[in-house]
Parts: C-alpha cells; sequence; structure tokens
C-alpha cells in the first residue's frame, strides 16, 4: 500500500542516518531482482526467502520487518539477517500506543532504526575483537579474594595476572569474607591493564514513590527522614519489611529482598483512604475475633482498640466465646471515627457443645486417673508382699550368701513398692483434680 511504502522509505532512511548501515535504493533493488527473475508472489516474510533476497542483492545483510495495529497501538519488528549465514544478527520491537500513522511515519520508524542499529553496532565491535585478548592486573585492598569476570569464577586470588582475557567490556568483581568489590572496564587487543578493587560490605537500596505521595517510610521498624517520593540507601543484603504509612490512608507493607544481583529496587504502593473505628461488643468478652473486609482479603483486628480500616462499605464479622456470630455492613467516609457497639447474643447450640466436650475430655482424664491408679496400687501390693517373704526367708536363712541375697531382693521390692505408691498417689490426686476442675468450668 501507498502508507507501507512511505514508511519503508523512512525507515530506509532514518537507518542511513545512523551512520551504522549503507543501504541499498529501492530502485536499485527492484532492478536487479527482475534481472535476476526473482518470482515471488504474496509477501516475502519466510527467513528463506528473505536470505534469497539478499543473496541476490548480493548484499552483506537484510532488514527484514512488519508493522501491526492493534486498536490504538502500533508496532514495528525489525530483524536484521545475516545474508551468509541465515542467522538473526538483531531483532527488535517499538509500540506507538495511542499514535497515529502519521507518529509512526516519524518518530517511530526513527527510534526502531536507533534501536536496530545499537544492536548492530554491538554486533560488529563483538565480531572486530573475536580472538584477540589482553592481560589484566588486578588487585584488591583485601589480599585473596576471589574473582569473578562476567558472572564466572576464576581460580586465581588477588593479587594476581590475569592473560589472555577476551578483548572488549568485563565486569570484574572480587569477594572475600563478605566483603565485594565491582569494576567495570574495557579492554583492548595486546593491551594490558592494572585494575585495583576496593572491597566493601555489599550494600543495596530501594526507591518508594507512593500514591499519594507524603507518606512516611519504616524500615525494619526504624523511621527514615522524609516523605515520598524518597530512596533508602546503605541497605544491608537480605530480607527487608518496608511499612509505608500516611494519616487517613492505610498504610502499606512490602516485603524486599537485596542481593548483588538485584541491589536497586523500586515501589510505587497505592495507599488506600482509610477510616478509624473501635469495635465495643456487648456483652464484653475475654475473647473476641473480629474480622473486616480489606481489598485482598479479610483482616483480624483487635477488639476495645482503634483500628485503621479501608473507608467505604466495610463487612464486619464479630464473634466471642460460646456467643453467636454478628455480621455488620458499615459505610466508613475518609478519616472518620466511628465507635460500633454489635450485640453479640448466647449462642445455645455452642454451650451445649462445650459442656459435651468438657464432659467427654474431663471424663476421659478423670477415669485414666483413677484406673492408673488402681494399677499401680496392684503394683505396689504385689512388691509389699515379695519384700514381705524376702525379709521372712531372710531372718531363717542358714549361709551368710544366701541371707544376702534376700536382704537385698527385699530392699529392692521395697524400694520399687514406695516407686508405684508415689506414681498411685499422683494419679489419684490427678483424678480428683479433674473432678474439681469439670465441676468448676460447666457454669459459664
Amino acid at each position: 500500500s501507498g502508507e507501507a511504502s512511505i514508511i519503508s522509505d523512512r525507515l530506509r532512511s532514518a537507518l542511513i542516518s545512523t551512520g551504522i548501515f549503507s543501504v541499498m535504493e529501492r530502485n536499485a533493488m527492484e532492478t536487479i531482482l527482475k534481472e535476476q527473475g526473482f518470482q515471488n508472489s504474496g509477501a516475502c516474510d519466510d527467513q528463506s526467502c528473505i536470505v534469497q533476497i539478499g543473496k541476490i542483492l548480493t548484499v552483506e545483510r537484510i532488514v527484514a520487518g512488519t508493522i501491526g495495529r492493534v486498536g490504538t497501538l502500533y508496532t514495528i519488528s525489525l530483524r536484521a539477517i545475516d545474508v551468509q549465514t541465515g542467522n538473526i544478527i538483531s531483532s527488535i520491537n517499538v509500540d506507538c500506543p495511542n499514535g497515529t500513522i502519521e507518529d509512526v511515519a516519524t518518530k517511530t520508524v526513527r527510534d526502531a532504526a536507533e534501536k536496530l542499529a545499537q544492536g548492530s553496532q554491538s554486533e560488529i565491535v563483538a565480531r572486530g575483537l573475536s580472538g584477540k585478548t589482553g592481560d589484566v592486573f588486578l588487585a584488591t585492598s583485601e589480599v585473596g579474594a576471589d574473582i569473578d569476570i562476567d558472572g564466572e569464577r576464576w581460580g586465581e586470588k588477588t593479587p594476581c595476572t590475569l592473560k589472555g582475557i577476551p578483548a572488549g567490556d568485563h565486569v570484574f568483581t572480587a569477594k572475600k569474607n563478605g566483603l565485594i568489590g565491582v569494576k567495570k572496564m574495557h579492554l583492548s587487543p595486546d593491551d594490558i591493564v592494572q585494575v585495583f578493587i576496593q572491597l566493601a560490605k555489599p550494600t543495596g537500596s530501594i526507591k518508594i514513590f507512593s500514591d499519594p505521595v507524603g507518606a512516611s517510610v519504616l524500615v525494619d521498624n526504624k523511621p527514615i527522614t522524609g516523605v515520598t517520593p524518597l530512596k533508602v540507601d546503605s541497605l544491608d543484603m537480605g530480607k527487608h519489611v518496608v511499612v509505608v504509612d500516611k494519616k487517613d490512608f492505610v498504610h502499606e507493607i512490602i516485603s524486599v529482598e537485596i542481593s548483588p544481583e538485584n541491589s536497586s529496587q523500586s515501589f510505587s504502593p497505592t495507599l488506600l483512604p482509610a477510616a478509624y473505628v473501635v469495635i465495643d461488643p456487648r456483652p464484653r468478652a475475654d475473647s473476641v475475633n473480629i474480622l473486616v473486609s480489606k481489598r485482598d482479603g479479610w483482616e483480624s483486628i483487635p477488639p476495645y482498640d482503634t483500628a485503621k480500616v479501608v473507608a467505604g462499605k466495610v463487612f464486619l464479622e464479630t464473634s466471642a466465646h460460646a456467643k453467636a456470630t454478628k455480621y455488620d455492613t458499615l459505610s466508613l467516609k475518609m478519616g472518620e471515627f466511628l465507635s460500633f457497639r454489635p450485640s453479640l447474643r448466647p449462642n445455645k447450640k455452642a454451650k451445649v457443645q462445650l459442656k459435651v466436650f468438657r464432659l467427654a475430655t474431663f471424663g476421659t482424664l478423670t477415669l485414666g486417673g483413677f484406673v492408673g491408679g488402681l494399677m499401680f496400687n496392684s503394683a505396689v501390693k504385689s512388691h509389699t508382699g515379695n519384700a514381705n517373704d524376702a525379709y521372712a526367708a531372710y531372718n531363717i536363712a542358714t549361709d551368710s550368701t544366701s541371707a544376702e541375697r534376700l536382704r537385698n531382693e527385699s530392699t529392692d521390692q521395697t524400694k520399687k513398692a514406695k516407686a508405684d505408691s508415689i506414681i498411685r498417689n499422683g494419679l489419684y490426686g490427678a483424678g480428683a483434680l479433674f473432678v474439681c476442675l469439670f465441676g468448676i468450668s460447666i457454669p459459664f
């Protein structure tokens, strides 16, 4: 179409303007293809077809692309293909949201050409440096640091000379005893460079942009000076809890994990308008469970204390020990303070269920105590009888060896009888205690 032809010509001009590409004129392309008898029906979208055109034109690379539209969003997709290998060297997408075809033909086409040029230039530089190396002498503030080059561990420790490093851009990272240092540098072919890295305790930072602005920030329960938007520096590696709060708005809690790979992070919480409410159930109860609706579920709030909740329509669920659950709907305005007293009626079914549970529990414990006591009482009688028999035999023994054995046996049986009597008395006492507790706990 006419629009596609215009955009194609503008892209051609934009590619030339980058200074990276030498572009063949459209007329020259069409003439060569016609002379070579190239036949193609419809669009040439297949990569093999595009490569075939490139070979006919005897060019090093060929740029192919499409332009699409979804609603008010235009998208230009371009890819640079190596004609000799058929490989895609660079591929980019540039969007033009809420734009017009005129915007695409002017700004978006220019942006796409510049983005494609950046990718192609990186590939050209890398190809030019391919196979060439340099040397680096690396020292650190702490001797004996481990070395990573571009994320890969090298066996040497500082100070050392690293030979045969590929020419190009590199990131050197040194680590020792929890300290870390990073240095970025460019290594030219056949060059030797001295690099010094200062090791320090790794830290990170977070940026907080809130809506609305002017919110206070706490990090790990420590207040931060200033209000949003703000930046918090010198955060240790690991997990942190960030609280963003503002008067008459519900606070937002953010979990953050700072790592060497993700040491700088940004958050933009949206704070919801808040109201203040005190839930004062009647009759008062020692244990009250209150759930209030929030944007991502339910939140438990304490009774009799002022709680900050999301303003608007709030659903309230109030329940107490052996009382019927009460459901209410409150309409709260931003900044409003409301004292609310839900009436909790006794729950007869819950009382009956609780009595049955207590009866079963205390009855089982009481019965267990008395049955256990009876069992150990039998053991006490058995050990006592054995002790008496051994003592009687000891008194009539004629030789010293038998007398000594019988005396020891009598003593041993007596000790076992005493130990079992202590356990028996404890079980009887526990059974009696459970009877008393059961009698006390039945009334509400």
